[in-house]
């Protein structure tokens, strides 16, 4: 699915990916905040965030 996110938010996302896969992904995590603002124009990206398992 990470194909899906554009290579300026790889490395950002793979963070993200290891958080979630840990638990430990919150939703007011701040690069979460970044990449879920700018997935709002990037429906590949809002796919692939959507997989991860994010605390509220």
């Amino acid at each position: 699915m990470s194909s899906d996110v554009p290579s300026d938010y790889q490395k950002d996302f793979d963070y993200l990916r290891d958080l979630g896969r840990r638990g430990t992904l919150r939703a007011d995590n701040p690069v979460y905040r970044k990449l879920d603002d700018k997935a709002r124009n990037l429906p590949g990206l809002k796919r692939a965030l959507n997989t991860l398992s994010v605390r509220y």
